[in-house]
């Protein structure tokens, strides 16, 4: 009797503890549901050359862990017609030659991704509202070119990465 009230007690206690850890797991990670409704593209940059960082490590699958506080506190989530974008803050750096990590957010959710092989980290570049108003300026233009062509984000930096390692 008293054997099997100490096996049920372990029991308990061990289904508590994988209780707790699967919470504080989920915690950790993106939630991908930042917002309601948000469709669009999301471009992240990997690497900040001045400063040699390096703050999340990609997961196997191609996605980060990256806390949704994070998330919020690095970028800005704009209205571009029905689609919204979301940019990093504070970059001034060429459109072109910074994004390297771009995943297609819809309906909540990361549909595709587009993960350059030699890519191992992301880094996030914080800014102000004012440097993000000024990097917009600059790459308005290409910004609603790519946009109004429908062009696959993935494709279009993939493409770009690959023809500046040939160089």
């Amino acid at each position: 009797m008293i054997e099997r009230i100490i096996k049920r007690k372990k029991n308990n206690v061990l289904g508590v503890i994988i209780l707790l850890l699967l919470s504080s797991c989920n915690s950790e990670i993106l939630v991908y549901s930042i917002n309601k409704d948000f469709t669009g593209v999301c471009a992240v940059f990997i690497f900040d050359d001045l400063t040699n960082t390096e703050l999340v490590k990609i997961n196997n699958d191609g996605l980060s862990h990256i806390s949704e506080t994070d998330m919020n506190k690095n970028f800005i989530f704009i209205q571009n017609k029905v689609e919204i974008e979301c940019v990093p803050i504070g970059s001034k750096t060429d459109l072109r030659d910074s994004h390297r990590y771009i995943f297609q957010l819809t309906n909540n959710t990361i549909s595709s991704k587009c993960v350059d092989s030699d890519i191992k980290v992301i880094t996030f570049f914080i800014g102000t509202n004012k440097d993000f108003l000024e990097w917009s300026n600059m790459n308005k233009g290409e910004l609603e070119y790519l946009s109004d062509l429908g062009i696959d984000w993935c494709s279009y930096y993939k493409e770009l990465l690959d023809v500046r390692r040939v160089k």
